[in-house]
């Protein structure tokens, strides 16, 4: 992802990410690190992926369905907290025309075969690494600053317990703010002189860390910075009030806590007053005109360094990723411009298992496009759910810049990828045909010619007929406008339909003679879900059933 909003230097239109427009405005230490707050490691926080993490591109649901966390895991190999929700936005917004998917692919390849380039990125990671304990603990407090241990905070505490708190503070504070200013002006100058390249990709990378310290406001992370009273603030902020005394935090704090020191010793009213005068008289020589500026309220929508580092760390691990993929085999599809989507491939494996290594891995031969969706039927725990992952999975890798598990294949580029599941109705819903109905429209509405789409078993929760013809229209409809559309689905006389009407290809999965999955798919429409096989595994026919309520009563007596 790029800057967007206020570019002090125009890019390439395709580096902005239209999901997330962030702006220049970092005026505060607190700004500058804010970005922690929203880049913490997905696995640090299970289920707390902020929804502006997710691109356009890839619908968050496939995320799940289409096993891409699996995927994602595998890829992403960074070591920096603020890398893995980057990770995450760059797999959910791929490239979505040839000439980003080669600038991408250009990128990765510079990156493996240029040994400096190699060595400097990495370097200015590992020293990211190293640091990102003061990093976070930096943040957390210039975020903070000193306005939770405040006086007006403790009033269910006493003084004495205040001023150990204070105290505590300001011991904490001053070297993690003082590592952490230090470590993001190092790296935004690292990344400045990186080595010169060809690719664009990365001179954009470069272009953006050259305007942050251009910038009047990098003298934030130049210069002194004191964490006084009312938060992190630079010397034109506190003003004359310093008397150009501190390093990390400010005379005016020292002053602050010299003073309700020496007031705790004063017994009684005399105490009070004596704090009252002087913090007043403390507070008057600060210079309160340069001690607000707006975009303090704006810390959110600064996070132009992380966006850097999740960047420098996005294509190293897509880089050693790409590196081990084609040492298996794996290979570059070619890429085709079409007005309406298209996916051959020769052998496509699913990518998740033959990455995992699980043994050998049965590959299909594939095509969507022409017209027609594809529908595919088959036994139970057959592979369907695993074929339609495979496709799905090998086009998103593509748009990423990455090798696919093919012998070969010609696709055309995306520019959204959707997958839609099950929908599980809640309390106050309208029932889970209409919350699978709504769902539907709602990706739907999403599509256009150049999309790919998976339905798993399209709609439920209504009867037979009315399925088939609801399932009829959505197909026809997917068909007519030219997206890629692949159905999964148990309902045979669905896939027959598709199949009279010219709306879908029917593929089927094949059991070997022993009834057992092959994962090898040919034209047509199954003839059985065997449903009855699968009951037979888990040992759970109408024939088990029945001796289990005989040994249920047999039990009670």
């Amino acid at each position: 992802s790029s800057l967007a909003g206020e570019r002090l230097v125009e890019s390439p239109e395709h580096y902005v990410d239209p999901a997330t427009p962030y702006t220049f405005k970092p005026r505060s230490l607190s700004a500058v690190l804010d970005g922690l707050k929203i880049y913490q490691r997905p696995a640090e926080t299970p289920g707390a992926i902020p929804a502006e993490l997710f691109g356009e591109v890839v619908s968050s649901t496939a995320f799940g369905y289409a096993r891409i966390d699996a995927l994602l895991s595998k890829i992403d190999r960074s070591k920096i907290p603020c890398s893995g929700y980057g990770m995450h936005r760059h797999v959910s917004s791929p490239a979505v025309t040839i000439p980003e998917v080669e600038d991408r692919r250009c990128a990765i390849w510079e990156y493996q075969t240029n040994p400096n380039l190699q060595k400097a990125v990495r370097s200015i990671i590992g020293n990211l690494a190293a640091k990102k304990s003061s990093l976070l603990t930096g943040y957390q407090e210039a975020v903070r600053g000193f306005r939770a241990t405040g006086l007006a905070d403790h009033r269910k505490k006493n003084l004495f317990q205040a001023i150990g708190e204070k105290l505590r503070h300001v011991g904490r504070v001053s070297p993690h703010i003082g590592i952490a200013r230090k470590t993001v002006l190092r790296t935004l100058e690292g990344i400045a002189t990186l080595p010169e390249t060809e690719s664009e990709y990365w001179n954009d990378i470069r272009i953006r860390a050259n305007e942050v310290l251009e910038h009047p406001d990098a003298t934030l992370l130049r210069d002194k910075v004191y964490a006084v009273w009312g938060g992190v603030k630079t010397r034109e902020e506190v003003g004359i009030g310093t008397l150009g005394i501190g390093v990390n935090f400010g005379a005016i704090d020292r002053l602050q806590v010299a003073n309700v020191l020496l007031c705790a010793l004063i017994p009684g009213s005399m105490g009070f007053m004596t704090w009252l005068t002087s913090f007043q008289l403390v507070n008057f020589i600060r210079d309160r005109s340069a001690a607000n500026f707006t975009s303090r309220n704006e810390q959110s929508e600064n996070r132009f360094f992380f966006d850097l580092v999740s960047e420098l760390e996005t294509l190293d691990s897509l880089s050693r990723a790409s590196t081990d993929l084609q040492k298996r085999g794996w290979k570059f599809p070619s890429l085709i411009e079409s007005e309406k989507y298209f996916f051959s491939a020769k052998n496509l494996r699913s990518p998740t298992l033959s990455w995992s290594g699980s043994g050998e891995v049965v590959g299909n031969d594939i095509e969507i496009g022409g017209g027609k969706a594809l529908a595919i039927t088959g036994p139970n725990s057959g592979g369907k759910t695993t074929l339609a992952n495979s496709l799905f999975q090998a086009q998103l890798l593509a748009q990423l810049g990455l090798p696919i598990p093919v012998d070969a294949a010609t696709i055309s580029v995306a520019d959204r990828l959707r997958y839609q599941g099950p929908v599980f109705a809640g309390l106050e819903s309208e029932g889970r045909f209409g919350e699978e109905l709504q769902a539907v429209k709602d990706t739907f509405m999403e599509l256009t010619p150049k999309s790919l789409v998976v339905f798993d078993e399209i709609v439920g929760g209504t009867s037979a007929k009315e399925q088939l013809q609801i399932a009829e229209d959505i197909i026809g409809g997917c068909v007519e406008l030219g997206s890629g559309t692949v159905v999964i689905t148990h309902d045979l006389e669905l896939a027959n339909v598709l199949s009279e009407k010219q709306l879908a290809t029917p593929l089927t999965l094949l059991l070997d003679t022993q009834g057992e999955p092959t994962f090898r798919v040919i034209e047509g429409v199954s003839k059985s879900s065997e449903a009855i096989r699968v009951a037979k595994k888990i040992g759970f026919t109408g024939e088990d059933i029945r001796r289990i309520v005989a040994e249920k009563k047999r039990a009670d007596h």
